[in-house]
């Protein structure tokens, strides 16, 4: 079931009437979330119903265990097993015919004969690493094991965040669980708010986007460098509004139950340098790579030499973790190469910033950083969208060719311009909430506000553009 559909919104109306009625009564609305939320999972695959069940189960247990479990080696067997057995699954459906693939060529043998035929379950990799997380946690002490399976099973596949996250903390979403929701007027007004926002930027500009951006990575090599610049940089606003869109949607009716979720995005390209970009973007993964792979490995708290191995690590794996195909390795390790700078020079490199916080134009020197910052993204995004390594390469070829400054053509830029208008409207609501957790959290009487909304909806409504899966629902 796509979140942006009829059949959806019809039934977490009816969803949302009925859970609110239980208002007073926790444990028969966690009941409520759990099967609304693998009955959402299965409109989508049943037969992948059973693997988060059997995730969750096993990660439950291996909480009360390592809590119960006084003995240190006893302890570290049984974390050991629970992240082999989720990274084993997740091996097996993501990387295996990558990899198995691979080692057969390399060895001269017919790829198909080691092959599998496997289909990727939607959000495996969300909801695997929301469960080695709480391990970890259960594990360090940081938070306690719980002894209801009702809440587990509710927060491992809460149906807002399962399909893309963001990622939640056991020690943030896990606890909500466990205590009375009260209807709160002003967080749901914020929430619908946000769902709108989140929809209009996925249906009207991420999938406008995406019809000139498919036509320009999928003939490359006859395109003039006019059309192919085009072409990357709206891929750069449509895995943004795309993902961020995803993201404020689960957020927004995570609201609208009375959960509050932890923000994934905060307006990313408003970023001066790379670090600060990563600050912002898929911020709870991130947070994830930092605590459980950048820290134990060290961090920053050791030589420039150390640092700059762990942050190729984390990157790496931050590829991987995308998908299985060299390019996703590649993007990864262009990141990691953007940091050294960073972790040899520039020692407030690290520190998140907000651009001219209390002024309405940013500097020159700012301007000129967020655009360097934003040109370095857009040219690793290249290599994220290709299909393999020799089509980034070709891409970028394309682009750095005399015919840069010839009229872009080939890609369908007729009627776009209004399209180009919003994006700038998009970005204007987005700077000048800068400060804030999303684009419609400005002061303003209520009736702008609501004229506001009626005119996204209205785009929503009446967009011609194609509406395609989010982006990353393929990881």
């Amino acid at each position: 079931m796509n979140i942006i559909s009829t059949t959806f919104f019809v039934s977490f109306v009816a969803f949302f009437a009925i859970y609110w009625l239980l208002k007073k009564k926790p444990k028969t609305q966690n009941v409520y979330v759990l099967l609304a939320s693998y009955a959402f999972y299965a409109l989508i695959d049943w037969r992948f119903c059973g693997l988060l069940f059997f995730t969750s189960l096993i990660t439950f247990y291996s909480g009360v265990a390592l809590e119960k479990i006084t003995d240190f080696k006893r302890k570290k067997i049984i974390l050991f097993c629970e992240i082999i057995i989720n990274i084993g699954i997740l091996f097996a459906f993501k990387y295996y015919n990558f990899f198995a693939g691979e080692f057969a060529r390399l060895l001269g043998l017919n790829q198909d004969t080691v092959m599998l035929n496997l289909i990727l379950p939607v959000g495996i990799s969300f909801y695997t690493f929301t469960a080695i997380g709480y391990a970890i946690d259960v594990y360090k002490g940081k938070t306690l094991a719980t002894k209801e399976i009702v809440p587990f099973l509710s927060f491992i596949s809460f149906f807002p965040l399962l399909l893309s996250g963001p990622i939640e903390r056991s020690t943030g979403l896990l606890p909500q669980f466990k205590q009375e929701r009260k209807f709160d007027y002003a967080l749901m007004s914020d929430g619908v708010q946000q769902i709108i926002w989140g929809v209009f930027k996925k249906a009207v500009l991420a999938d406008n986007c995406a019809m000139v951006v498919n036509n320009a990575f999928g003939n490359y090599s006859n395109l003039p460098a006019s059309s192919l610049v085009i072409g990357a940089i709206l891929y750069s606003f449509q895995i943004y509004f795309d993902f961020s869109g995803y993201s404020d949607m689960a957020i927004g009716l995570s609201k609208l139950l009375g959960f509050r979720v932890r923000i994934n995005f905060h307006f990313p390209y408003f970023a001066l340098n790379v670090s600060d970009f990563w600050r912002r973007w898929h911020m709870s993964l991130q947070s994830w790579f930092i605590d459980y792979i950048y820290y134990p490995l060290g961090g920053s708290r050791c030589s420039k030499g150390r640092t700059i191995f762990n942050t190729f690590v984390v990157f790496a794996v931050c590829g991987i973790w995308h998908g299985a195909n060299w390019t996703f390795i590649l993007w990864g390790l262009y990141h990691a190469v953007l940091f050294v700078p960073l972790v040899l020079f520039c020692s407030k490199g690290f520190r998140r910033t907000t651009v001219n916080e209390n002024k309405v134009l940013p500097t020159f020197r700012e301007l000129v950083l967020m655009f360097t910052t934003f040109g370095l993204i857009t040219i690793g995004w290249i290599i994220f969208k290709a299909v393999s390594i020799s089509a980034a390469i070709g891409y970028l070829r394309g682009i750095f060719s005399s015919s840069l400054l010839s009229a872009p053509t080939g890609i369908g830029l007729d009627g776009f311009t209004y399209v180009f208008a919003l994006l700038v409207v998009a970005f204007g609501f987005e700077w000048t909430q800068r400060t804030k957790e999303h684009a419609m959290q400005f002061n303003s009487s209520g009736w702008v506000k609501i004229l506001i909304m009626y005119i996204l909806i209205a785009h929503v409504i009446f967009c011609n553009a194609a509406q395609s899966d989010f982006i990353y629902y393929q990881f």
